[in-house]
């Protein structure tokens, strides 16, 4: 698995420390789950919703939505996504010649965090739409 990788993984990890730690209700590993079921369901509702359809996970704590209709690549996309919307996500070609035209995205955060990243990144699509036309 390449640096990038394992770097995201990290990231995700540490979101995900931070945002349940302290919670009361995340004692025991169902609760975990709920509470991964709720941002799952909502980051890829979500994401069907602004043109990134991808089918809901079943055990893992991101998705990989393709970005192939944009006709940009995976790098290009995740670079232009970070520096225009401040959004990050890992583009899918990390992970193998396989992945061009995917990015992988965590939804370990919070749900808020996860609303305004779909806000922003919905803003961005509309944006790469017009500057297309």
């Amino acid at each position: 698995m390449s640096g990038c990788g394992l770097l995201s993984q990290g990231l995700g990890l540490a979101s995900w420390y931070r945002e349940l730690t302290p919670c009361k209700e995340t004692a025991n590993a169902r609760d975990i789950g709920n509470h991964f079921g709720q941002r799952r369901r909502l980051f890829t509702a979500g994401l069907n919703e602004i043109g990134l359809a991808r089918g809901e996970p079943k055990r893992a704590f991101y998705t990989f939505p393709s970005v192939e209709h944009t006709g940009l690549t995976s790098e290009q996309f995740a670079k232009a996504l970070l520096f225009e919307e401040a959004v990050a996500a890992v583009p899918g070609n990390a992970f193998g010649e396989s992945g061009q035209g995917y990015l992988r995205c965590t939804y370990a955060t919070g749900m808020e965090q996860l609303r305004e990243a779909l806000v922003r990144i919905e803003r961005f699509l509309k944006k790469l739409a017009t500057e297309k036309l």
